[in-house]
């Protein structure tokens, strides 16, 4: 088994970055350790099988710079774009 401190240890190695919050969560009847991080100015989410110490991080997307959020706000702004049509 993985403490947690061994899987904060395991997670700043894999991402060169620095822990700041840490738990156990269950995903499909599995402990999982989750490791919230900053790495190179972003916010990353590492996970850590405790049974065989693999760090698992999610997949980087393509095209996007500067994380998930910008996305999500462009979106928003697609709607006032009608109201000028209009007027």
């Amino acid at each position: 088994k993985t403490s947690l401190s061994e899987a904060i240890a395991l997670a700043e190695k894999e991402t060169t970055g620095k822990a700041f919050s840490a738990g156990v969560e269950i995903i499909e009847g599995k402990a999982s350790i989750q490791v919230n991080l900053y790495a190179d100015d972003k916010f990353v989410v590492a996970s850590i099988d405790p049974e065989t110490k693999k760090v698992t991080l999610p997949p980087k997307k393509e095209g996007l710079e500067g994380g998930e959020d910008e996305g999500e706000g462009e979106g928003e702004g697609e709607g006032g774009g009608e109201d000028r049509e209009g007027g």
